[in-house]
């Protein structure tokens, strides 16, 4: 008799009576699985279930690719003056010819003022993606803004405002590609830039929430200290990015 349910359970899977003792055994694992999928694959059709068809969005304007060295009317495109810019900078922060040439880009760059024109020539490209000129810009700050290893506590105003800054900018380009990253696995991937955009912008907000944590709150009651670090990542952080 239970042979007779089996075979009659594998010709018809409508005949498969789970609560059976005899039955329920055999189908467990990777068998059950194939015969629910088979049961509900072929009545969502009569249903009338629909499949749902998601169309990727077309990137925003920043996010797409126009490398063309000459723009409109003979003008060199600023992307490829920006980065090569970005690669000096780069250059001189991580193989100095002398110590005191990397801290004085250092201090530099940790300047309010000269951090808000980085961004403004970043945008004054018109794409963050061409040349890479935001990626390069992210792993530039990446170092600027990072503490020293025998830094225990970070009293640099000028080195918190940046961090803020930047984390800023960062959270702004990932909040841009979020409807770019919503219809991954349906055919649409990244473009090798935007990939690489997100790459970088990751790597800055984890370098910042380890430099963030160092914040100097002496000042600050002990009572209230834990939530002003708290408030501090909130502000750093955009919920809906992260």
């Amino acid at each position: 008799d239970r042979k007779d349910k089996e075979r009659r359970a594998k010709v018809d899977p409508e005949q498969i009576d789970m609560d059976d003792p005899d039955v329920a055994v055999p189908l467990t694992g990777e068998n059950h699985l194939k015969e629910v999928f088979m049961r509900e694959t072929w009545r969502s059709e009569e249903e009338g279930v629909k499949v749902k068809c998601f169309v990727a969005p077309d990137p925003p304007k920043q996010f797409r690719t126009h490398q063309h060295f000459f723009l409109s009317g003979g003008f060199v495109s600023p992307s490829f003056p920006l980065a090569a810019l970005l690669r000096a900078i780069y250059s001189v922060l991580l193989v100095p010819s002398a110590d005191v040439f990397r801290e004085l880009v250092i201090s530099q760059l940790r300047e309010p003022v000269v951090q808000v024109r980085l961004i403004g020539l970043v945008e004054r490209c018109g794409s963050y993606v061409d040349c890479n000129v935001a990626a390069k810009l992210l792993r530039v700050m990446c170092i600027v803004l990072r503490s020293d290893p025998h830094q225990s506590v970070v009293e640099d105003r000028p080195h918190l405002v940046g961090c803020y800054s930047f984390a800023n900018f960062a959270c702004s380009c990932l909040r841009s590609l979020l409807g770019l990253l919503a219809p991954l696995g349906t055919g649409y991937i990244l473009t090798v830039q935007q990939q690489v955009l997100c790459k970088e912008a990751i790597r800055l907000l984890k370098q910042l929430v380890t430099t963030a944590a160092r914040m100097d709150l002496s000042g600050v009651p002990s009572a209230i200290r834990a939530e002003c670090v708290e408030m501090g990542y909130e502000r750093m952080l955009d919920p809906l990015t992260v």
